[in-house]
C-alpha cells in the first residue's frame, strides 16, 4: 500500500494483503488488517493499493533481482485507488484494520481467511512465513515510477530478548529476519503490516495447507536483526473491540 504526502506518492508499508473475518464478533464484516503507522500519516482518502496480479508468479533470487536492467512492463500492475469505507487505529498494539467495499472480492478475486475466536500465536522454535514488499528490493523505471517485488520470509519465532526498546512479552512475539544471514544489509522495511503465519499439525501422515494466522508484523530490531510482531490473542483482542 502506498500514500501521499505533499503531492508526492510514497511508500508507507504493507497492508498485509490479506483480509479477515470474525464470524462471531464481527458478523460478517470483512477488515483489512496492517500495522498501524502504515496509515497513520497517511489521509484515507490518499491510501493506494497493490492487488493480486493475474500473471503467473515468477520465482526469482535476491542477486538476480539487484543485477536486473529493467523489468517488462507489460507484467506490471499498478496501485489502484478503492473505495474505503471506515478506518479504525489501535496506537498502542500499532494495528490498524481497514473496511472496504464489498466489491474487491467481487472485482479482485480477494480471499478472506476466518479468523476464529480462540487461536494463539505458536512457541518458540515454530516455523512461520509473513510476505511482504521490502523497500531495498525495489526499483525504479525510466518514467521514475517505482516497482515493488515480493518476499516471502521463512524464519521461526525465538524467545523473549531483553534490552529492546518498546518489546511486551505478553504482546509480541520476535522472529529473525532469515534473509539477513546471507544478506547482511537487507533491510525489511516494507514488511510492517504483514501477517504472519503457522501451519497447524496434521492430523494425518498426509501434509495439507492448513495454515493459521500467528501475528501481525509491526517493527524491527535492526542491531538484533529481529522482526517483532502482534501475538494473535491481541489481534484478536483488537478485532472484538470494532
Amino acid at each position: 500500500m502506498v500514500g501521499r504526502r505533499c503531492c508526492e506518492w510514497l511508500w508507507c508499508g504493507v497492508l498485509a494483503a490479506h483480509w479477515y473475518r470474525d464470524p462471531g464478533a464481527l458478523e460478517g464484516q470483512e477488515h483489512l488488517l496492517t500495522a498501524g503507522h502504515v496509515v497513520s500519516d497517511t489521509s484515507p482518502e490518499d491510501l493506494r493499493f497493490f492487488l493480486r496480479n493475474d500473471a503467473p508468479i515468477v520465482r526469482i533470487e535476491r542477486q538476480t533481482l539487484a543485477a536486473l536492467p529493467g523489468v517488462p512492463s507489460t507484467t506490471l500492475r499498478p496501485f489502484q485507488e478503492l473505495q474505503l469505507e471506515s478506518l479504525v487505529i489501535e496506537k498502542q498494539l500499532d494495528l490498524a484494520a481497514l473496511v472496504l467495499d464489498d466489491s474487491l472480492e467481487k472485482a479482485h478475486g480477494v480471499r478472506s481467511f476466518t479468523v476464529t475466536e480462540g487461536g494463539n500465536t505458536p512457541a518458540s522454535s515454530q516455523i512461520v512465513v509473513a510476505v511482504g514488499f521490502p523497500c531495498d528490493i525495489s526499483r525504479v523505471n525510466h518514467l521514475g515510477e517505482r516497482v515493488i517485488f515480493t518476499h516471502v520470509e521463512w524464519t521461526e519465532i525465538v524467545g523473549p530478548r531483553g534490552g529492546l526498546d518498546g518489546f511486551d512479552q505478553a504482546t509480541h512475539a520476535l522472529a529473525p529476519f532469515s534473509i539477513t544471514d546471507e544478506f547482511p544489509e537487507a533491510d525489511p522495511r516494507g514488511m510492517s503490516g504483514a501477517a504472519v503465519w503457522w501451519q497447524r499439525p496434521a492430523q494425518s501422515g498426509v501434509w495439507y495447507p492448513n495454515l493459521e494466522l500467528a501475528g501481525i508484523t509491526i517493527s524491527y530490531y535492526e542491531k538484533s536483526k529481529l522482526l517483532k510482531f502482534v501475538k494473535r490473542e491481541f489481534v484478536e483482542a483488537f478485532l472484538t473491540m470494532l
